[in-house]
């Protein structure tokens, strides 16, 4: 019985020893109620209802149109919206309206909602984007059926609309500086291959020349809001 007691207490000594030291341990720790830096969010340089169209040619002959259009802000969410009609001699015929909602603070995708009639067939496509774990995943729903597929893609994550659009670009006026942008399903490098100026009916205009993953796309961006001209 003596033991016994005896072992008892050396447990309740050992249990007081480690509570104690538990207890000091957690004390020294860096405390969680230290004030968290403020995010800043990302000023668009557009006006909400702002509409940017563009033409698109084909050997010479108009073809169609694009239009870009920025919605505005609601809470966190920017939405900006692309208008696609092209028609080249009734062959290649689409028609499409792509909503994308970009993060505030990072200026990346959450989320794209496309929808696209092409000869004549109507397509729904809803993108979500993961920027946490690296992931889209993509619903399709095309002739009363509906498919769903996960793309994995190394985070940060960008949409080719939102890339030119709304990414703020730090080109710092650099020729030859390269930035690296990962699509859902390919990354592309973007190259600043020159500073242009010329005269405009609104006076001299400068932009950004660029080529997009060697020479692919050729891009010229306005120098100062940085959309494509």
């Amino acid at each position: 019985m003596k033991w016994i007691l005896l072992a008892l207490v050396v447990l309740f000594l050992v249990c007081a020893f480690l509570f104690g030291l538990l207890t000091y341990i957690t004390r020294s720790l860096p405390s969680n109620d230290l004030p968290v830096p403020e995010r800043t969010k990302i000023e668009f340089p557009y006006q909400q209802s702002e509409k940017i169209a563009y033409e698109a040619t084909f050997k010479g002959l108009k073809v169609g149109t694009f239009e870009f259009e920025y919605k505005g802000r609601n809470n966190d969410l920017d939405l900006i919206v692309v208008t696609n009609k092209v028609n080249i001699f009734n062959i290649f015929q689409i028609d499409s309206t792509e909503s994308v909602y970009i993060d505030a603070y990072t200026c990346l995708p959450k989320r794209v909602e496309r929808k696209v009639v092409f000869f004549g067939r109507p397509e729904k496509i809803i993108e979500e984007y993961n920027q946490k774990e690296g992931w889209v995943n993509v619903t399709q729903e095309k002739g009363g059926k509906t498919k769903n597929t996960v793309i994995p893609q190394k985070p940060p994550i960008h949409n080719v609309h939102s890339l030119f659009f709304a990414y703020p670009l730090e080109l710092k006026d650099k020729v030859g500086l390269e930035l690296d942008f990962n699509l859902p399903l390919e990354k592309v490098k973007m190259r600043v291959k020159e500073v242009r100026k010329e005269e405009t009916e609104q006076g001299p205009k400068e932009f950004y020349v660029c080529e997009i993953s060697t020479k692919r796309i050729v891009l010229e961006l306005d120098k100062d809001k940085r959309y494509p001209l």
